[in-house]
């Protein structure tokens, strides 16, 4: 037991501070400090890419465990379906759809506008989903007691 809480608090982390990192200090920094927007435009949607699949493979991890446990009705199982089927919204809906209108030189409209502010919104929604698991999930006090 006390390998998996370590093993899921290590996920949890990663995962987590993946997110604010990327979202709330990486691509800020971008679009601060590259004087082409579409460069720090790209990089920065280069890099939500790869925290979508990171995020997929940790809420996988997170879920297996939980399964493992036979814990699925608790709190932080509740909280990681959620950040997983938001990332999943993010990265096969709203991503491809910006992506085309990228293609078609549509990034100025507001339908484009639209479609950021969502993703904007869903991406600050897992960080604070995110906070809120390493917050309120009982399992980190477990480790915490174990050890």
């Amino acid at each position: 037991m006390r390998r998996s809480a370590a093993g899921k608090r290590i996920v949890t982390v990663l995962w987590v501070g993946s997110l604010w990192t990327v979202g709330l200090m990486v691509a800020p920094m971008l679009f601060a400090t590259l004087e082409d927007r579409t460069q720090a435009g790209h990089i920065a949607g280069a890099l939500f890419s790869l925290e979508s699949y990171v995020g997929l493979v940790c809420g996988l991890c997170l879920l297996i465990f939980a399964w493992a446990e036979g814990r699925l009705r608790r709190l932080g199982t509740g909280l990681v379906l959620t950040m997983v089927l938001i990332t999943l919204v993010g990265e096969f809906g709203l991503q491809p759809a910006m992506a085309a209108l990228k293609q078609q030189g549509l990034t100025d409209g507001s339908a484009f506008a639209g479609l950021h502010q969502a993703a904007s919104a869903l991406y600050l929604c897992n960080c604070v989903l995110g906070l809120a698991l390493v917050v309120f999930d009982r399992d980190r006090t477990d480790v915490i007691r174990e050890a």
